[in-house]
């Protein structure tokens, strides 16, 4: 919290009045790349993110309500404080207006039942999540802990996709995760036939940043089947 103090004063105090403090849940659902439009957005995931920690003790009640705070409030959670503008805000909110997320298995769940600026010359902000996006974070069996004041630093949908699992993982026994190519493409906004050496070196820079952030060596390892011609996934160890 002192570096926190230090570095981001004004979301500092914000994390002092929040019921959830620096820390919250994310589903394990949701530290995939699992939605349609937004996957590598991290503008908008910043604000998604943001949103959710504002919200997160009332959501895992299961509680659907109204929710409330000034753009202000809201550019300090999603890490935009220093832009003096509501503009990459405003953007992110367009973007996620009619987002859904996609599960390998049931249907789309959207995620905002309302989310306007009700009040443009005070600029609040009103959202309400969908009762199905709400009841992921009740009681899930497998869950990351995140921070706000680490999410604030990620900066593109791979940022977002790589922390999320390495949190996930952070105290599983096995310490360790296979990522699918096909996710990490999405995440990272990269098409189909991306070689496999670009997307590689794309997520050893990033795990590089995230080590710096996180205090904890990350190894990268390359996966492919016996025989086969082409890599399937991309594992992250935290085993030490």
């Amino acid at each position: 919290m002192c570096a926190l103090k230090a570095d981001r004063p004004r979301l500092a105090e914000m994390v002092a009045e929040s019921p959830a403090g620096e820390t919250f849940l994310v589903p394990a659902q949701l530290c995939l790349p699992v939605m349609s439009q937004c996957s590598s957005n991290g503008h908008a995931l910043r604000v998604l993110f943001g949103l959710i920690w504002l919200s997160a003790e009332v959501m895992r009640s299961g509680a659907q309500v109204c929710f409330r705070a000034s753009m202000a409030e809201i550019r300090i959670a999603s890490g935009f404080e220093g832009y003096g503008k509501d503009v990459p805000v405003t953007e992110a909110i367009e973007h996620l207006k009619e987002e859904v997320c996609v599960f390998p298995e049931g249907k789309p769940v959207e995620i905002f039942q309302e989310l306007n600026i009700v009040d443009r010359e005070d600029k609040i902000l009103e959202w309400v999540f969908t009762e199905e996006f709400t009841n992921i974070f009740v009681s899930p069996r497998a869950f990351s802990i995140v921070s706000i004041s680490e999410i604030i630093r990620m900066k593109s949908g791979l940022d977002f996709f790589l922390y999320l699992q390495v949190r996930r993982i952070w105290k599983m026994r096995k310490r360790a995760v296979d990522l699918e190519v096909r996710d990490l493409l999405f995440a990272a906004d990269l098409p189909d036939n991306t070689p496999f050496q670009r997307i590689s070196e794309r997520v050893r820079r990033t795990t590089t940043r995230l080590e710096t952030l996180v205090g904890k060596p990350i190894k990268v390892i390359t996966k492919k089947d016996r025989g086969a011609r082409h890599h399937r996934a991309i594992c992250l160890d935290l085993r030490s």
